[in-house]
């Protein structure tokens, strides 16, 4: 008994090592077209990535407060109220980046030039064009432990991004 079990250990052993060796003759024998397929792959992600376009993020702060900083008093179970604070800055941070408050500022860069030459009669209409292509590139980030809101704009012109961050 001894023996067959070794002798299928050893049969094993080999139909292992003959099921390798003829994978790496197939291997072997389409290598060319391996390094031709992997190349025109690695050429076709580079030229990929080239022509992408580039996308920046200009980030402005500023600092938002519901009452005025207070000294630590020692009876205070809590000296501030974190989750009142978290609600309170969402609640910015959703104003911020509000279809209303946008146009708001993109109506302030028409009236400075920003947009370039806009008629007086169609500064609504071209100001809610501009918002609709505004918002989804405007986020607020903030942090748990400040009340400092970072407000975010992403496009590919870098110069007008801090323009629009700012305002």
């Amino acid at each position: 008994a001894m023996a067959e079990v070794k002798d299928m250990y050893q049969n094993g052993t080999q139909e292992m090592e003959f099921d390798i060796h003829k994978y790496l003759q197939l291997v072997g024998r389409r290598k060319w077209l391996i390094i031709a397929f992997t190349a025109l792959l690695a050429v076709a992600v580079a030229v990929g990535t080239h022509y992408q376009p580039r996308i920046y993020e200009a980030r402005t702060s500023v600092l938002a407060g519901n009452e005025a900083p207070r000294l630590l008093n020692f009876s205070d179970p809590l000296p501030q109220d974190r989750f009142g604070d978290q609600t309170f800055l969402q609640t910015q941070g959703a104003i911020l980046t509000s279809r209303t408050y946008l146009q708001g500022v993109v109506k302030r860069l028409i009236a400075e030039g920003f947009y370039g030459k806009v008629a007086p009669d169609a500064v609504e209409k071209t100001s809610q064009t501009l918002t609709e292509g505004l918002k989804p590139r405007v986020r607020t980030e903030f942090s748990p432990s400040s009340r400092v809101i970072q407000i975010v704009v992403s496009g590919r012109v870098p110069a007008n991004l801090v323009s629009l961050a700012d305002t």
